[in-house]
């Protein structure tokens, strides 16, 4: 398969003295890759590099193109859905135009393809109704939100979409209900991904492959059958004793 991001030796360091160290992975064309680790280990600010909200020391090659050097090649092929679904979504726009922004800007549509079955098209991927194209923001509920970002996104025909700790603000059905979203997204589209979770079990299922990320390094990687069953450092085993003591309970509330 081809790659569609390659990083090599990625670093920075930021004011306060924290480093991202050497960090290397690629990511293939439809495969769903989950950057795992605790809060501030560097995470986010990795995934803000690549989308150059950042800048950073080495390479990013994204389909051949150092986006490092030149920003502008991505051109909307890569996308990304932010934590909260309530502050990355402008509160003046109806749902209608925040999908459609992006599909506009990007000239993404042909001349012969309707636009109003494009988006109706879009909604029914992400499990969203067409009466929420007319409301705002602020009348959906978190994971509708959370499905309009999911649909800003896919709408423009990306090649990467990364998802930063999309579920974190949502409750233990929803998180669910995503989850098998991205896991139809990632059957019907060619699209890859970049998860982003400081919860190893809840992109477990979804993932291709896992990368655990501590204090700015990649310290481990592999697939996720070779993590969960041969984990080789302490830390990749503190995150998933961690996780699942956290399933659990999750488990035990939704019984209760």
């Amino acid at each position: 398969m081809e790659e569609v991001l390659s990083i090599k030796n990625l670093n920075k360091t930021f004011e306060s003295g924290f480093k991202l160290k050497d960090i290397n992975f690629d990511i293939k064309e439809g495969e769903v890759v989950s950057l795992i680790g605790e809060s501030g280990s560097g995470k986010t600010s990795i995934s803000k590099i690549i989308v150059a909200l950042l800048k950073a020391k080495g390479q990013i090659l994204f389909k051949g193109m150092d986006i490092l050097e030149n920003p502008k090649k991505i051109n909307g092929k890569i996308q990304m859905i932010f934590q909260s679904p309530y502050s990355s979504l402008n509160p003046k726009y109806k749902i209608k135009d925040i999908i459609l922004e992006g599909v506009i800007y990007q000239k993404v549509l042909k001349e012969e393809e309707n636009i109003d079955e494009y988006l109706l098209n879009i909604l029914n991927e992400v499990g969203l109704d067409k009466e929420v194209l007319n409301k705002y923001p602020h009348e959906l509920s978190g994971g509708q939100r959370q499905r309009v970002g999911i649909a800003r996104a896919v709408a423009v025909k990306p090649d990467l979409i990364i998802a930063d700790e999309i579920l974190t603000a949502l409750d233990a059905l929803t998180q669910i209900q995503i989850l098998e979203l991205f896991q139809k997204l990632k059957e019907n589209k060619k699209i890859s991904y970049l998860f982003i979770s400081h919860d190893i079990n809840v992109v477990k299922k979804i993932s291709d492959r896992l990368l655990i990320i501590k204090d700015g390094e990649i310290i481990e990687s592999g697939s996720k059958e070779k993590i969960f069953s041969k984990p080789e450092k302490e830390y990749t085993k503190k995150l998933i004793e961690i996780s699942g003591i956290n399933l659990l309970i999750n488990k035990n509330n939704e019984i209760g």
